[in-house]
């Protein structure tokens, strides 16, 4: 069952006189319980992805459905309501994510004070627990290394017992080990809590530990990623709900196509379809297509 519904989804900033499309159509599925990674390149549209789920901001155009709220038509109450109960955040810095005047276990209670939750102490603990910093929760942040802060930050997220949560660059400044150590502890919530998780990362191992990994170009879904039961990582090129592909860019330059587009040939040959440059025969050798 999906939790969260993209379609055709486009977000446009206005930076001055200008406008910035950072979403261009993009179409997304995430089922309840997944653990989704997202990677691409700087501009591809990841954080953007995440700040129009979070409700931080408002698509342009298109679809969003999350946990059963339409994001573009929701009203501002709305909004802010699933953004304080059904989402949680966590976010690269520890600043971002942690008061640093408060102990483990008031930045955890904060947003349950916020809206107004009671028996905050024993869901406090209990996370912390959950998170292996059972022995750490009158810590302030400054007492504990980058990954208890990452770990604080995680607890913090599943404060108001969130449908989803949002994760930019989680182990961006965290060494390769804790980088693994949290992904384990996310991993372990996932499965022992069923909490959704989309991680942003640049972790060149992030298809090891989630479920699939999609990669996002120019505002769209491009590429998806997951590794099967036999261990090996399947790289497959996502096709929209209108037939569209973004060509990986080695294959885009092994057939010949530059950035600024170019025309293809699409044949089926015993049941696969093969994409092949447009060249004119006349000029090339037979059978000097490059196929992929």
């Amino acid at each position: 069952m999906s939790l969260v519904t993209c379609r055709s989804l486009i977000k446009v900033y206005r930076v001055g006189s200008s406008e910035v499309l950072a979403l261009q159509g993009l179409d997304l599925d995430i089922d309840a319980g997944e653990m989704l990674g997202v990677v691409g390149a700087s501009g591809s549209g990841k954080s953007t992805l995440l700040a129009v789920l979070g409700g931080l901001t408002r698509p342009t155009a298109g679809s969003a459905m999350a946990n059963g709220l339409d994001l573009l038509g929701c009203s501002d109450r709305d909004r802010e309501r699933y953004r304080r109960r059904e989402v949680g955040f966590v976010w690269q810095s520890s600043h971002q994510n942690l008061l640093p005047d408060l102990t483990a276990t008031e930045n955890v209670e904060r947003p349950m004070l916020l809206d107004g939750r009671s028996g905050r102490r024993e869901r406090a603990a209990d996370l912390l627990a959950a998170v292996g910093l059972g022995a750490r929760v009158d810590h302030r942040p400054a007492l504990l290394s980058g990954g208890e802060q990452a770990r604080v930050a995680i607890a913090v997220a599943l404060a108001t017992d969130p449908a989803l949560v949002l994760a930019d660059e989680p182990t961006g400044e965290l060494d390769s080990a804790t980088t693994a150590e949290i992904f384990e502890v996310m991993r372990s919530l996932n499965e022992e809590r069923g909490v959704t998780q989309v991680i942003v990362s640049h972790d060149p191992d992030l298809v090891d530990h989630v479920d699939r990994v999609v990669g996002l170009r120019d505002g769209r879904t491009s590429t998806e990623m997951r590794r099967d039961a036999n261990d090996d990582v399947t790289n497959a090129v996502v096709v929209d709900d209108v037939g569209r592909i973004q060509l990986p860019v080695e294959v885009m330059e092994q057939l010949g196509i530059d950035a600024g587009g170019g025309r293809l040939v699409v044949d089926m040959v015993d049941g696969a379809a093969r994409i092949r440059s447009v060249a004119d025969d006349a000029s090339r050798p037979s059978g000097s297509d490059t196929e992929r």
